[in-house]
């Protein structure tokens, strides 16, 4: 498995769908997106940074994008509760 912390930022409505729905239909990936521009991916696909950057600017032509492939597992963060349970689970562990 790949981890991968995606920022996408200059984004219209539909292309967010649309990177939300790519994600949602991808077998191969668990993710985690409660900031407007972070997407935190776990690709069981082990596709590289490469695949996914082109796969998104595909669904958001007009975004500034950057895919970070990251292999530490800490993270420390602050918000409401019901943001974390999928960090907890799956962003913890290799």
């Amino acid at each position: 498995m790949y981890r991968y912390v995606i920022a996408v930022e200059g984004t219209r409505e539909a292309e967010r769908r649309s990177i939300k729905l790519l994600l949602d239909r991808d077998g191969e990936v668990g993710y985690w997106h409660h900031l407007t521009t972070i997407w935190l991916v776990n690709d069981f696909g082990e596709r590289n940074a490469r695949w996914w950057h082109e796969t998104i600017k595909r669904r958001a032509p007009s975004a500034n994008v950057v895919v970070l492939r990251v292999t530490a597992a800490g993270w420390s963060a602050s918000g409401p509760r019901k943001m974390f349970p999928w960090l907890r689970k799956n962003w913890t562990r290799d």
